[in-house]
């Protein structure tokens, strides 16, 4: 799907969600597939992308105007948070003898609460990767 919305809501059972589009609130949701999701916030609001059975990939513009608190938790898979501009979480931490691989992240955009576009982000999985990217 491309477009402009200011709600979006796309779910599927067996089957890849792409989306490419301007938006305020999102919801993304399939059992098992993918979600590739191109989103330019154009107003505060919140997005959710989850998945059981595939990775999760978030490409989100990183400029003056939009600021970011994203979550991403993964079961079974691990999760990269590349934006930039703010302050990415610590990964859990596991023993002396085995660190685990980061599956579960947070970031939060430098002076969040001061960026004109507010986005509580929030990506997850069971079985697969979470990517959330600046683009």
């Amino acid at each position: 799907m491309q477009g402009k919305t200011d709600g979006l809501s796309a779910s599927s059972t067996n089957g890849k969600i792409e989306v490419d589009a301007s938006v305020t609130q999102v919801s993304l949701s399939t059992t098992n597939g993918q979600i590739a999701g191109k989103l330019r916030p154009s107003a505060s609001g919140r997005i959710k992308a989850e998945t059981t059975n595939g990775q999760v990939s978030l490409t989100l513009p990183e400029d003056a105007q939009h600021g970011y608190d994203v979550l991403g938790k993964t079961t079974n898979g691990v999760v990269q948070i590349e934006l930039k501009d703010g302050q990415l979480g610590p990964c859990p931490q596991g023993s002396q003898y085995y660190t685990p691989p980061c599956n579960e992240r947070s970031f939060k955009t430098t002076s969040y609460d001061a960026r004109a576009i507010q986005s509580q982000v929030t990506a997850e999985g069971t079985n697969g990767q979470i990517v959330v990217r600046p683009g």
